[in-house]
């Protein structure tokens, strides 16, 4: 099992990878408008997708473990959607279709990263304590 910290590093590295493979494109085709839309959906996904890495430690009491999925994919979904209102009243001259289709793209980019380190902190977590994982 990797620190939380470790965790969090990798989470920021992919979509930071991810947006410098899409700054290119959004650059030349929207400008500096675009790069900023880029920027906010980053931050959209980073910021829910770091807390999101804690619930691990919920999840390993059985009777949390739903609880604690639901609250992670709430607390997402309220930061994307918050943000996407926010940029779209606050500034209007931010492209909405490159807007959402940044975000589309680094929220399911940080989903899988956070889905996979869950996923085998769960596993690592089971063959530490001898408990068969069901799946």
């Amino acid at each position: 099992m990797r620190p939380l910290f470790v965790q969090q590093f990798w989470l920021a590295i992919s979509v930071l990878a991810v947006s410098l493979l899409l700054w290119f494109p959004v650059a030349t085709g929207f400008g500096d408008a675009g790069v900023q839309g880029l920027v906010a959906a980053a931050l959209l996904c980073l910021a829910p997708g770091c807390v999101v890495l804690l619930i691990p430690v919920l999840m390993r009491q059985s009777r949390l473990a739903g609880l604690a999925a639901l609250a992670a994919g709430v607390l997402r979904m309220v930061v994307v959607l918050t943000g996407l209102v926010a940029v779209a009243l606050l500034r209007p001259d931010i492209p909405p279709l490159v807007f959402g289709g940044c975000l589309v793209v680094l929220y399911l980019v940080s989903l899988g990263v956070e889905t996979w380190f869950i996923v085998n902190s769960l596993r690592s977590s089971a063959k530490m304590s001898d408990v068969p994982l069901s799946g």
